[in-house]
């Protein structure tokens, strides 16, 4: 049950990432825009830059598997000022948690989860209460946000973007 809400899912919305990061560095190179200029690039003055939310995304792929498995899993290179090596971390990350086994994560749902926040709260939480509550709510957060940034900076990305796995469900007209 973990697995199946976690893993297509993250799957899913890096490969939609990807997508987005690869028109961005298009973008950049027909625009004169450094792709450090929009890494750096925040939706508002309190917010972190698209570099920050996409190693948060990055993050939030192995730090729910790192407490519902108990796997010291590896961190992924640090990326630089490129939108290739951001790309580089998202699918390190991505295939770290690939390799989990479903069983791994899909013992008790009603199991504890502590989680510890670097700001001093500290969290008690069913498994299937962590996933639901907080792991997915993370994730979506921080790929909402690098999303945003990316349009807000006037890099041509829609709703298929965002989705693009929905179109292998596209009904087919009539005809």
């Amino acid at each position: 049950m973990i697995h199946a809400q976690m893993i297509p899912v993250f799957e899913q919305q890096v490969g939609a990432l990807a997508g987005q990061l690869t028109k961005a560095a298009k973008w950049c190179a027909e625009h004169g825009v450094s792709e450090a200029e929009l890494l750096d690039t925040r939706l508002t003055p309190d917010m972190f830059p698209l570099a920050m939310q996409l190693n948060f995304v990055a993050a939030q792929l192995l730090q729910p598997m790192r407490r519902l498995t108990g796997q010291d899993l590896p961190d992924p290179a640090d990326a630089d000022a490129t939108i290739a090596s951001h790309q580089a971390r998202l699918n390190a990350a991505l295939a770290a948690i690939a390799a989990i086994a479903p069983a791994t994560l899909d013992t008790d749902p009603d199991r504890m989860v502590a989680m510890d926040l670097p700001n001093g709260m500290s969290f008690d939480l069913s498994a299937a209460d962590y996933v639901r509550d907080w792991a997915l709510p993370q994730f979506w957060f921080h790929a909402v946000a690098a999303y945003s940034i990316m349009r807000m900076r006037g890099v041509p990305l829609g709703k298929i973007d965002f989705v693009p796995y929905m179109a292998k469900h596209l009904r087919k007209p009539a005809g």
